[in-house]
């Protein structure tokens, strides 16, 4: 029989049947947020960190123009300076969320960093020194970055080290921050490490036993000494070896 002679049946299913008899499923999703300054925590140094930065952000404007407008070649300043903006600036979001009382005069600049008032603001300076960007204490990426000031100052003591950081940065307790870098250089150890003391000995018998003055004495001779007749005499030294009482005599041969 063909096709088109085929009986037609209408079949209407009955759905609560077919709903309690059908598998469920659950999808679970979940969401995880990776913070950014994460991976700078691989770094071994906040100088490499701005030039990997710098070199991510260049790979990525090359990458969404043409090949005759790419750009290539070393790093210009520009690009490094932009990439230490973006590297500070995800260190405050991260630890001013906003809420700290701070007791500063804080404002956002151009490049969204914040950074601090100060009475000097109307001195002809850079702007990076009268109004300081404003780091914490209490991070790793600023750890870094005191640390490389400090090995660029051919490791410079804290004062040093504050006035010269001070020029472009406003780090919360940054005396406290400052000397606990400086006490994890290692050469900075090497050199102020005291030199190893040998434990006293006790001191003999006839230093400490109870006796007469001059009863346990030590002898020796200071000199020549020259006399106006051209003659030589020398000094006898009596120690008492107890009550370190001293005594001299002179004599004129040995």
């Amino acid at each position: 029989m063909p096709i088109e002679d085929w009986p037609v049946s209408e079949t209407i299913p009955d759905f609560d049947v077919v709903n309690s008899e059908k598998r469920k499923s659950i999808v679970s999703v979940t969401n995880t947020t990776t913070e950014q300054l994460e991976y700078f925590s691989k770094v071994s140094s906040f100088r490499k960190m701005t030039r990997i930065t710098a070199w991510i952000f260049r790979f990525y404007k090359n990458a969404k123009t043409q090949k005759k407008e790419r750009k290539g070649g070393t790093l210009d300043l520009e690009e490094v300076e932009a990439s230490e903006k973006f590297i500070l600036k995800q260190v405050q979001s991260q630890c001013f969320s906003g809420n700290e009382k701070l007791n500063l005069q804080t404002f956002l600049d151009s490049d969204g960093l914040l950074r601090v008032k100060n009475k000097i603001s109307q001195r002809s300076d850079l702007p990076t020194f009268s109004f300081p960007i404003l780091l914490p204490s209490k991070h790793d990426v600023i750890g870094k970055l005191i640390f490389e000031k400090h090995v660029e100052l051919s490791h410079a003591g804290i004062q040093i080290l504050m006035s010269s950081l001070r020029e472009n940065y406003w780090i919360l307790k940054s005396r406290k921050a400052t000397r606990q870098v400086i006490r994890t250089c290692v050469v900075c150890q090497r050199f102020s490490s005291l030199p190893l003391e040998v434990v006293s000995a006790p001191l003999p018998e006839d230093r400490v036993r109870d006796a007469y003055v001059f009863e346990v004495v030590g002898v020796d001779l200071c000199g020549p000494l020259y006399l106006k007749n051209k003659t030589k005499c020398w000094a006898v030294l009596f120690t008492c070896a107890v009550y370190r009482a001293v005594h001299i005599e002179l004599v004129t041969s040995l």
